[in-house]
């Protein structure tokens, strides 16, 4: 590997590195008020750090604010998991057993 591309991919590390350690909290702490779950606060921002290390490329500081286009993907991703949660309708067990308890057919023309 040439020397120029040498540098240029330790400076992209270390810029990076610099992004992931000044926004990690920030979009943990905010996803975790959002979903309420630790593991999948922690997977989301993963999943986010990921996608910036994909799209930094794309980022154009002339159009917004580094910090708002990180945020704009990280509500990008919340939303994303609710209108998952939306489509999949999923049922907890015992929301499930409630129902079967109270006997009120409900479940009978869901399942049929």
């Amino acid at each position: 590997m040439p020397e120029e591309l040498k540098r240029k991919e330790h400076s992209k590390k270390k810029e990076f590195t610099y992004i992931f350690e000044t926004y990690y909290k920030r979009v943990y702490n905010y996803i975790y008020c959002q979903v309420s779950r630790h593991y999948t606060a922690e997977d989301f921002t993963s999943q986010i750090f990921g996608k910036i290390m994909v799209k930094i490329d794309i980022y154009s500081e002339s159009k917004s604010l580094f910090k708002v286009w990180l945020f704009a993907i990280t509500r990008n991703v919340v939303n994303d998991y609710f209108r998952s949660l939306k489509k999949n309708k999923l049922f907890s067990i015992d929301s499930i057993k409630e129902e079967l308890k109270k006997g009120t057919g409900v479940l009978t023309t869901f399942f049929n």
